[in-house]
């Protein structure tokens, strides 16, 4: 079912907020499509583009890279890699309907699987700062099976992601790269796939590549961003 939506943020002019909580079928043609009206609505142009990603379970591998495929002009967006069969990297091409805004990506601890290979994807390749707090780290793909004979299924792990750097997402998600102080509090003590008994572990020793956006510049404006939400306290933090 259609689960993209958007509107023009009030009091900020041109800045368009896109919410996203799933990818599912046609996801990627919706957000362009949802892009276009906002871009109407605003007269004919965006100045910048939130995407608030927070909750999304993921969904369709397919529809994440086409999604991803939209926001990047260039670069591997991320590579699939199973037992028995070749890896399939999937890589941005640069179309006439490319974004070329401004971007920041909303996250927290609900952002799982395909949703975390987006998120991966537009930071590691510097095209989007990633705000709010750490992603579930589910960075494994399922495959349905039903049986020959009965009514039942068998639910497999069929695949990892690795994000642009080779990285697996596995049991780490994805860092902010600025973190939210009230999104991070709200999620201290719950679980995550690492904290899960029989989780996968990831099977790399590579580092995340910091993120060429978050300048000295940015991370002071982030800085003074947080004082009055501290005064107020935190209201309005998490928005």
């Amino acid at each position: 079912r259609s689960t993209v939506s958007g509107y023009l943020a009030p009091a900020a002019a041109g800045i368009a907020v896109l919410r996203l909580p799933q990818f599912a079928e046609r996801a990627g043609a919706e957000v362009a499509e949802e892009i276009g009206e906002l871009k109407k609505e605003a007269g004919g142009a965006l100045g910048a583009l939130v995407i608030d990603m927070r909750g999304n379970t993921g969904g369709w591998v397919e529809e994440a890279a086409a999604v991803a495929d939209l926001l990047l002009s260039a670069g591997k967006i991320a590579t699939v890699r199973s037992r028995r069969t070749p890896a399939k990297v999937y890589s941005a091409s640069e179309q006439a309907t490319d974004l070329k805004l401004p971007m920041v990506l909303l996250t927290d601890g609900g952002c799982r699987s395909s949703c975390e290979l987006v998120a991966a994807a537009l930071r590691d390749n510097g095209r989007a700062l990633v705000v709010g707090a750490p992603t579930w780290g589910k960075g494994s793909v399922q495959g349905v099976f039903d049986a020959s004979r009965g009514p039942w299924s068998v639910l497999l792990t069929i695949a990892l992601y690795l994000g642009p750097t080779g990285r697996s997402l596995q049991a780490r998600g994805v860092d902010p790269d600025v973190p939210v102080a009230s999104l991070v509090q709200a999620q201290a003590g719950q679980r995550r796939e690492a904290d899960l008994s029989t989780h996968l572990t990831a099977e790399d020793l590579i580092a995340s590549v910091p993120n060429p956006l978050l300048t000295s510049a940015l991370t002071r404006c982030a800085q003074k961003a947080r004082k009055p939400a501290a005064a107020s306290g935190g209201k309005g933090g998490s928005r």
